[in-house]
């Protein structure tokens, strides 16, 4: 309570001028100024003073023992200086010698005195002033002797020794006062000295009662005034006459209570106290109504909830009667017998809610509020039919509506209701549509369901008879096959047949009806018309009886004469030639058609002899054998000298020393080079020809075969090699780059040709420390994916880190010639560097200190939950993966916020896009090279990687199983990170089929239980009308915002989904989803320098 008593003063004059005045002053001191006309008192004092002082004394004491507030007394008197002291006329100026002058004898009196004293008189007006508050105390009258005027003189203590006070005492003490007469013709001046003591007055106090209404707030006293005006204190009681144990504040609620105000007093006054009544009656709430607009459900709409509120703004709980009407005015009732029911029917209705009288506030009620029910589009039910072709009429499935109105059917030729309408229930194949449609009611407009009706290929009755038949040396073919439609019609079709080697038409499949004997099977198969598919017969039997005859009419090599002549009877016969590795065709011709011959045709022969050999088999199985041996002559190959067993600086000389043969002529001899020592095969490419010798000037390792070519074209097997070892020219360095360098090692990539090839590759190197005098010798190896040597310097050898490596290149050829070739630096980095990123709710940046390759990690923050029936939050993701930078380059890192946990109060998202709700999702985290989070990007342009924040959780009964394969599931958020943030669950299902949202992906946010709450690109999905729900998970696509199980209900809540992680701006790049709890974390990790 504020206990600062504003200052106040009554003046006790009737004077507006005086008052003007005084007021304008004193209200600058912040003093205010009352009246006597604002009091309403007009008191007439005697004013028996001998001066302005002592009159205007009697004025304010007067005014101050009437009022108890501090009083100004003001008076004057005219002092004329020509005049003695006894002809003053002071504060009498109207009375003269005991008579009381009016205006005419005034002017009258002192026009005389004026021409009494020359004709002149200076006069002045003296006033005098006094503020009076009750606290001054005088002394005793003192009396004397001589009966003289009595002057007083008051001392600070008790012997009257000392300098006078120059007033009475006014405050409490111990004082003293000296009584002087003035004496007179009679009697000298005399004096008396006595104590005078002041003790403390007992305080008084004013307070009014109060009676105010309940606000909400705490009501406070009235504000006291005390005579003493010290400090004054509050203390309130639950009762009327403040007894008992005082309250620890002002009361709130409405009751009976009272109220002690108690000064302190000081030196001049004693503690004082006053109790009022303090009352505090009921208050009427404020209540407020919205406007229902409902559909249609089939059941009774209730309006919407009260918002109520104390008369000081503040939230507060009632509870309400609804009554329902069908006026405006709310006079006449919905339901005369039930007011309080909720109409169901589509119509205008008005509604009013009158609130329950509590403790603290009275029963109101409030406006008259519209509420509206309109009707709802029909539901058709109407299943897609898929039915096969038949031949008649294909009948459409029924449909129902949830108004149970009478429905039609309309068929269209197209597959979605549109086009051309048929006049008649469909037959053949093809894809259609049937559109049901209601005719609707007072509660329904007309509805309708528009269904695929598709007619596929039906399949055919296909018959065939068995047949036997005897072997004619040409195809036998089984008879016609016959067919009919599904309904059983007969139908013309057009048909292929199959021929089996057996009985059961499972065997072998024959290319062309059979010829020779057997028993077969057969089967006709139809070909695919509008309608129908293709059909299969039964299975039937085609019998062919067998011939016996084994003979063959003729026999031979065609282009060469076998010996002795053909006979049909003769079985063995011989051929010689040098033929080559080559075809021969072998011809033999049986003299029945019905026998079979094998072993002619196309025959590969090799070099000697080859069996060329045919059998003959009748039908009857009965084998004939017919042979011819063929002796192929090969050319031999000659033998050769002229090689060399070291390496060498002029061309040698390759010699034949014994000439190869064969029986048509040596024509020539082929030789082949080559720089392996692998033998020539005989599809080897030759590298020439010769007559004899051959000179080799070849620098490298060179290999030498020869083989003989005859005059027929073939050639002999290749001779022993020789070798010609030749070496002239000094390698060349080509190019050299530094690939990964890491604190392990640093790669040195080397090119260089030569003419025979390189021998050896060396990378000498030294370290800064030791002045470049410490070399170790390093060997490079073939890289064949850089195509290039590679020397791996390892710093481990030498033990510094963090500075500067010298490499110089050797490079030696086959004979030894190179060396020294180049020198080149490398800086070798730190054992490790990293850099990590904790949550910060802003930007932070990275600027590369080395060009090089850099390992990324991000972790997405955790969903928020609850503290009402709290599910579980979805965690966040993790995205890893690596990216190259120049020195200098600046990289932006926006580490993802937790969810947070709550009651009943709306959160904003977690940081980076996490989704807001009484549970908020978890924030994404990521990398890239622009300054901003993931949804002020737009898009994935310099955006390197993401890892998905986690789902906020829902709430409710824990145990409840919402299905979709999670077992206790209920009321999780989706775990975030991965290509696919997981989704949600809720009361219902997981994911976005009721009350949950599903998980952002690689181009879409999650969709909610609502479709007001989808995830975006870089933000989670939230209830986009302000409900309670709980936040999608922030990523690369938000997840979908967690929906509640029935509108506008807090108590079952499903998760939001998790939002997906991004690794499109990295190479090896990978993603796990829900590893990461409360808030995101980032680290950067220097893998290798360039």
């Amino acid at each position: 309570m504020n206990n600062k008593i504003k200052k106040q003063v009554l003046f006790a004059t009737t004077n507006p001028a005086k008052i003007k005045k005084y007021t304008e002053k004193l209200k600058e001191k912040g003093i205010e100024v009352l009246t006597i006309k604002d009091l309403g008192i007009n008191l007439k004092p005697e004013e028996t003073g001998k001066n302005a002082i002592e009159n205007a004394y009697i004025k304010a004491k007067a005014y101050y023992d009437k009022t108890k507030i501090t009083t100004i007394g003001m008076d004057n008197n005219l002092f004329i200086e020509e005049l003695p002291q006894e002809k003053q006329p002071g504060t009498y100026v109207r009375r003269v010698n005991e008579k009381e002058l009016n205006d005419d004898e005034m002017i009258e009196y002192y026009t005389n005195l004026v021409k009494q004293y020359g004709g002149k008189l200076t006069a002045k007006w003296v006033y005098g002033m006094v503020v009076y508050n009750g606290k001054e105390v005088v002394a005793n009258k003192a009396t004397s002797e001589s009966g003289s005027e009595i002057i007083y003189f008051y001392y600070a203590n008790t012997n009257c020794s000392g300098t006078a006070l120059t007033t009475a005492p006014v405050n409490a003490g111990n004082y003293s006062v000296k009584a002087v007469s003035k004496g007179n013709h009679n009697y000298s001046s005399g004096s008396i000295c006595v104590t005078h003591t002041i003790t403390k007055k007992q305080d008084t106090l004013t307070l009014r009662e109060k009676i105010e209404s309940y606000t909400g707030n705490k009501i406070e006293a009235n504000q006291a005034t005390s005579e003493s005006e010290s400090k004054i204190s509050y203390f309130y009681y639950a009762n009327t006459n403040c007894s008992g144990t005082a309250l620890s504040d002002a009361p709130i609620n409405a009751g009976n209570y009272s109220v002690k105000a108690v000064s302190s007093g000081n030196n001049n006054y004693k503690s004082g106290s006053v109790c009022v009544s303090h009352t505090i009656i009921k208050g009427i709430p404020i209540l407020i109504l919205a406007e229902k607009n409902s559909v249609y459900t089939g059941s009774k709409i209730e309006a919407n909830e009260v918002v109520a509120k104390n008369p000081n703004e503040s939230s507060v709980s009632l509870n309400y009667t609804y009554k329902y009407y069908t006026n405006n005015t709310c006079t006449t009732a919905f339901n005369a017998t039930t007011p309080t029911e909720a109409p169901t029917n589509v119509g205008t209705y008005y509604v009013k809610a009158t609130s329950k009288a509590t403790d603290n506030l009275n029963s109101t009620e409030t406006e008259c509020i519209q509420h509206n029910i309109t009707k709802k589009v029909d539901v058709i039910t109407l299943e897609n039919k898929n039915a096969s072709y038949t031949g008649s009429e294909i009948s459409h499935n029924l449909a129902t509506s949830e108004s149970k109105t009478a429905i039609t059917y309309t068929y269209y030729s197209s597959s979605d209701c549109t086009g051309e309408k048929l006049t008649s229930l469909p037959v053949n194949v093809g894809f259609y549509s049937i559109k049901a449609e209601s005719k609707g009611n007072s509660n329904y407009a007309s509805g309708n369901k528009c269904s695929s009706h598709i007619i596929t290929k039906g399949t055919p009755t296909i018959s065939l008879l068995d047949k036997t038949m005897e072997a004619t040396g040409s195809s036998i073919t089984i008879g016609e096959a016959t067919a009919t439609n599904p309904n059983g019609s007969n139908v013309d079709l057009e048909y292929s047949y199959i021929y089996y080697s057996g009985t059961s038409c499972s065997e072998a499949v024959l290319d062309n009806p059979p010829t020779n004997v057997g028993e077969y099977s057969a089967k006709a198969v139809s070909k695919v018309t509008s309608n129908l598919k293709s059909g299969t017969s039964n299975c039937s039997l085609l019998k062919i009886t067998p011939n016996t005859n084994n003979y063959l009419k003729n026999f031979g090599v065609n282009g060469y004469t076998i010996t002795p002549s053909f006979s049909s009877t003769n079985s063995l016969y011989n051929l010689e030639a040098e033929i080559g590795i080559k075809n021969v065709s072998v011809v033999a011709e049986a003299m029945s058609v019905l026998s079979t011959v094998s072993g002619t045709g196309s025959k590969t022969l090799s070099w000697g002899n080859n069996d060329l050999i045919v059998y003959v088999t009748s039908q009857s199985g009965s084998v004939r054998t017919y042979k011819i041996t063929l002796n192929n002559v090969r050319p031999t190959a000659p033998t050769l000298t002229g090689g060399s067993n070291s390496w060498v600086a002029t061309a040698s000389t390759i010699k034949v020393a014994t000439a190869g043969t064969a029986l048509s002529k040596v024509k020539e001899y082929e030789y082949y080079k080559s720089t392996s020592n692998t033998a020539p095969t005989e599809d080897t490419t030759i590298t020439g020809t010769t007559s004899d010798n051959l000179t080799v000037s070849d620098e490298g390792t060179t290999y030498v075969w020869y083989r003989t070519v005859s005059n027929n074209g073939n050639r002999s097997t290749w001779s022993d090699l020789q070798v010609v070892y030749l070496d002239v020219t000094k390698p060349i360095h080509t190019n050299w780059w530094w690939g990964e360098v890491t604190k392990d090692v640093a790669k040195l990539y080397i090119q260089a040709t030569d003419n025979v090839g390189i021998a050896k590759v060396q990378c000498p190197t030294s370290t800064a420390t030791g002045s470049y005098n410490n070399w170790n010798w390093f060997t490079a190896t073939w890289d064949s994916s850089a195509n290039a040597y590679r020397c791996d310097i390892t710093p481990a050898t030498f033990g510094h880190y963090n500075q500067t490596y010298k490499t110089q290149l050797y490079i030696y050829d086959q004979a030894g010639n190179g060396g020294y070739y180049n020198q080149t630096t490398v800086n070798i980095p730190p054992l490790e560097q990293k850099w990590e990123y904790a949550y910060t709710g802003g930007s932070q940046s990275f600027t590369a200190p080395f060009s090089g390759t850099y390992k990324l990690e991000v972790w997405g923050a955790e969903g928020g939950t609850r503290n009402y029936k709290p599910g579980v939050p979805g965690k966040g993701g993790y995205s890893s993966g690596k990216v190259k930078l120049t020195q200098g380059q600046v990289l932006y890192v926006y580490v993802g916020g937790n969810g947070g946990y709550g009651s009943s109060t709306m959160h904003s998202g977690g940081f980076n896009g996490g989704g807001q709700g009484l549970a908020a999702g978890g924030g994404a985290t990521h990398i890239g090279t622009r300054n901003g989070t993931i949804a002020q990007y737009g898009n994935t342009t310099g955006l390197l990687i993401v890892a998905g924040g986690g789902g906020a959780a829902g709430w409710g009964d824990n145990s409840h199983n919402p299905g979709g394969g999670v077992s206790g599931a209920a009321f999780y958020g989706g775990n975030g990170g991965g290509s696919t943030g997981s989704q949600g669950c809720g009361y219902h299902y997981c994911g976005s089929s009721y009350d949950a949202g599903n998980g952002g992906t690689q181009s879409n946010g999650g969709l909610s239980g609502d479709t007001i709450a989808y995830g975006t690109f870089g933000a989670g999905g939230y209830d986009r009308n302000g409900r309670w729900w709980s936040g999608g998970g922030g990523g690369l696509y938000g997840g979908g915002g967690g929906d509640c199980a029935t509108d506008d209900d807090d108590d079952w809540m499903g998760g939001g989904g998790g939002g997906s992680g991004y690794i499109g701006g990295v190479t090896d790049g990978s993603m796990q989803n829900g590893v990461r709890s409360g808030n995101g974390y980032a680290k950067i990790t220097l893998v290798s320098t360039n």
